[in-house]
C-alpha cells in the first residue's frame, strides 16, 4: 500500500481481499452533541439543553480503487461478493488500518457505488463504500478479553467513563470488587458473563443467573478516567477456573 492507500476491516474480512485500496482522506469525521436551543423571549441569550449528553450517529464515505482479484470471474461477480461481505443489520466492529489504535462501531446502509473505469471495465473500478457510524470509537487494546491486573489497578486512559465486561468460570461464591465497591456472584456452577452496558448476568444465550449476583445500585462496574481499583476474590469453598475482562475504553468520535 502506498501513503496515501490504507485498507478495511468488516465482518472478518479486509477489503484488500476484493481488491479494495481505500483512498485516505485528511478530513476527519465527528460526532456532533444532541443540543437544543431555546430563545428566552425578549433576550439575545438561549437556553441549551443537552438532550442527556447523547451525540449523533453520523455518515462515513470512503473513495475506493478496485483492482478485480483473478479469483473472481469478472466485475459482476466482485460485485456480488462485496454486496455479502458488507450485509448486516446491525453495528459491526470496523477497524481502518491506517487508524489502528480504534475500532469503530458500523453498519452500511446505502449500498456501494460503482462505477465502472473506461480504460478497463472487465478488471477496474472506483466505488464509494459508506457507513453509518456510532458517535463512540473504542480503543483496540481494551476491546479483547484479557486478565485482570496483578497488582489490582487499571487507568482509564479515555475521558469517557467504561462500562467492561466480565467473564469468569467456577463453582461457589465470588466477590467482584471496583473501586471498593463490591459485586456479588452467588451459587455459580460454570460460566458467568456480566454485560457492562446492560448489566445483564447469564451463564449462556439461554441461561440467565441475574438472581444469582447483587449488583452496587443495580448496576455494573463503572469506570471513571483515571485510575481504578479492581479485586476478585472466591468466597469460602469456592473454586475459580478463569477470571478475565474486556475493559471496552472508548471515546467520541
Amino acid at each position: 500500500m502506498t501513503d496515501n492507500i490504507g485498507y478495511i476491516s468488516y465482518h472478518g474480512k479486509s477489503s484488500a481481499d476484493f481488491g479494495f485500496g481505500i483512498n485516505i482522506d485528511s478530513k476527519r469525521v465527528h460526532s456532533a452533541a444532541n443540543l437544543t436551543f431555546n430563545q428566552i423571549p425578549s433576550s439575545s441569550i438561549e437556553n441549551i439543553f443537552s438532550n442527556a449528553h447523547s451525540r449523533s450517529p453520523t455518515d462515513v464515505s470512503f473513495s475506493c480503487t478496485i483492482d478485480r482479484p483473478e479469483r473472481f470471474e469478472d466485475m459482476d461477480d466482485l460485485e456480488d461478493a462485496v454486496m455479502d461481505w458488507l450485509d448486516g443489520s446491525d453495528f459491526s466492529p470496523l477497524k481502518l488500518s491506517w487508524k489502528p489504535t480504534y475500532i469503530y462501531m458500523a453498519v452500511v446502509s446505502t449500498a456501494p457505488d460503482f462505477t465502472q473505469s473506461q480504460d478497463d471495465m472487465d478488471s477496474h473500478e472506483t466505488a464509494t463504500l459508506t457507513f453509518h457510524m456510532q458517535p463512540i470509537k473504542y480503543r483496540a487494546d481494551g476491546h479483547y478479553w484479557q486478565s485482570l491486573p496483578k497488582n489490582g489497578q487499571v487507568v482509564n486512559p479515555e475521558r469517557m467513563e467504561a462500562y467492561p465486561d466480565w467473564h469468569f468460570k467456577g463453582t461457589g461464591n465470588f466477590v467482584l470488587t471496583v473501586n471498593g465497591m463490591p459485586y456479588q456472584f452467588n451459587n455459580i456452577n460454570g460460566d458467568c458473563y456480566l454485560d457492562g452496558y446492560s448489566a445483564d448476568c447469564f451463564q449462556d444465550q439461554a441461561t440467565s443467573l441475574n438472581d444469582n449476583v447483587v449488583l452496587t445500585n443495580n448496576d455494573a462496574p463503572v469506570f471513571e478516567h483515571g485510575l481504578n481499583t479492581i479485586k476478585f476474590e472466591p468466597q469460602t469453598g469456592a473454586s475459580l477456573d478463569l477470571i478475565e475482562w474486556k475493559p471496552n475504553w472508548r471515546r467520541i468520535l
